[in-house]
């Protein structure tokens, strides 16, 4: 059976990043503005860039949006934030093993969403998102393109050479719904306990469920929350459209392929976040890496985790975290700041 592996190129940890100060950024026009608490409870992402180039590309996804079809449309930044976070764990570091020691920092790419509010509900964003995902791919706008790698010959035949083609891609189609990120969490949502009776479901036949894990901890390296860009995770990046893309070909049919393939594990319909995060974990395990990779599916996220231990003050924790950060397997890269995460068990 042909093999294939995924990269999505995607908003990230959208629903666990704090709130950002926007208006001291700069970093876009007034006539976008950048999302805040106030934006509605739930958001339509319908694009998001990375790259040198990404903060236009949103600007000019944005203004496209607004202007054609009057819609409410907000812009946000994750970058920004990571870097906070990368400097308070090299701090943190630096206190635990002393001020001399180096540790290594990771360049954080430019990222930018273009959010659609705002919705009162969850099932109101639902309604609008069926009519978004009919819409035509936005005019006059250098669009990424998808491409695809197939690993050619028979499965195991090393000398195989792989094939690849382009596919023009509609951000449209690919939007999601999301919470807002920057909207305060109840109290009740924060002291939540750590399990959702839906992952039992969710999980119940995946092959490398976390819940299967025999200790109290691992570390979080991928959370895949935006299914929103599709590429080889040996092939090359995904390239900016400033060119006619060459023999573009429809990329659904094959993309949905997999798909079926998952659902026939998983035994309910899995999205995009699920199959990249299963890809990964298969990557993570096999024997040329030999992680313990273990996957959480949840109804918000797919999670991507490695070791399991017993104790927050395990030496091997640091050393893996060390190993794993910012780590680069194919072209998927991890967490540039893997966390302990406890694993989840119904009370």
């Amino acid at each position: 059976m042909e093999r294939r592996a995924f990269l999505l190129v995607s908003l990230g940890s959208l629903c666990t990043v704090p709130r950002l100060v926007a208006q001291g950024q700069g970093l876009a026009p007034a006539a976008v503005p950048w999302l805040h608490p106030q934006s509605g409870p739930f958001l339509i992402c319908v694009g998001s860039f990375r790259g040198e180039q990404s903060r236009e590309l949103a600007q000019q996804l944005a203004l496209y949006v607004q202007q054609h079809y009057r819609l409410r449309v907000y812009l946000f930044s994750r970058s920004e934030e990571e870097r906070r976070q990368q400097q308070e764990e090299l701090k943190r570091l630096r206190e635990l093993y002393g001020p001399n020691q180096r540790f290594r920092r990771v360049r954080i790419e430019d990222e930018y969403a273009v959010l659609v509010g705002d919705f009162r509900t969850w099932e109101e964003a639902r309604r609008e998102l069926d009519r978004i995902k009919q819409l035509p791919p936005p005019k006059e706008i250098p669009l990424p393109v998808m491409f695809i790698v197939r690993q050619g010959g028979k499965p195991g035949d090393a000398g195989a050479k792989p094939t690849g083609e382009y596919a023009t891609y509609n951000p449209f189609r690919y939007a999601f719904v999301v919470p807002n990120p920057l909207a305060p969490k109840p109290a009740e949502k924060v002291q939540n306990k750590n399990w959702d009776p839906a992952w039992a479901e969710l999980n119940r036949n995946n092959p490398y469920s976390l819940l299967r894990c025999p200790r109290r901890l691992t570390l979080l390296v991928k959370s895949f929350q935006a299914p929103m860009l599709v590429t080889g995770i040996r092939g090359a990046p995904p390239v900016l459209n400033t060119n006619p893309a060459p023999r573009p070909a429809a990329l659904d049919a094959q993309v949905e392929k997999e798909m079926r393939r998952l659902e026939q594990i998983l035994g309910w319909k899995p999205d995009a976040a699920a199959l990249q995060a299963h890809n990964l974990c298969e990557v993570l395990r096999h024997p040329s890496l030999n992680y313990e990779a273990y996957v959480l599916h949840t109804k918000e996220a797919s999670l991507v985790t490695v070791g399991s231990f017993d104790r927050t003050d395990d030496p091997s924790v640091e050393q893996l975290r060390q190993l794993l950060a910012g780590k680069t397997i194919g072209v998927v890269q991890l967490s540039p700041n893997p966390a302990l995460l406890p694993i989840p068990r119904p009370e």
